[in-house]
């Protein structure tokens, strides 16, 4: 099962590292594409990859890395809802092969944490970010990222004076 899911995830994994070679060339060389979005040198695109991983969780339901892809790639193109669900089932399966002792790496269990506390600031879910953040935190104490979305969550939520102390 895991093994047929992977090979749909490869897929996934080659349009990851196609985008991160053109941001990389971006930066280095200020060289502008039209379309960054058409990458499509390897024959994929954000479409494809997002098939490739509903695919492989279809045939693994368990496997956390790809749930997390989705919902990344979800809230990257503006799909809030579907990324959210995403997320949340990435973190279940990340729990669950944690307690069968095959724990994500610290990475990929970050960027869960991450990217579902920035979805619900987006969806305007105060106090389910809040939750999500400190949830985050609790395994990666002290992480930029979290603690500035807990600010904007603190400060959408109308908590304006622990939002500033927490700048401080």
């Amino acid at each position: 099962m895991r093994a047929a899911a992977e090979a749909h995830a490869r897929h996934w994994r080659d349009f990851e590292a196609e985008v991160e070679r053109y941001w990389t060339g971006l930066y280095r060389n200020w060289f502008l594409r039209e379309q960054p979005q058409q990458l499509t040198r390897l024959g994929i695109g954000v479409g494809d990859a997002i098939a490739d991983l509903r695919t492989a969780t279809d045939l693994d339901p368990s496997f956390a890395e790809a749930w997390a892809g989705l919902g990344r790639l979800c809230m990257e193109v503006g799909d809030l809802p579907s990324a959210r669900k995403y997320l949340d089932r990435a973190l279940l399966a990340a729990r669950a092969e944690a307690a069968a002792g095959d724990a994500l790496e610290h990475d990929v269990l970050l960027d869960i944490h991450r990217n579902r506390a920035w979805v619900l600031r987006d969806l305007a879910r105060w106090e389910e970010g809040l939750a999500a953040v400190h949830d985050g935190l609790t395994f990666h104490p002290g992480d930029r990222d979290l603690v500035l979305v807990k600010g904007l969550l603190l400060a959408g939520a109308g908590r304006y004076s622990e939002a500033l102390d927490l700048a401080c």
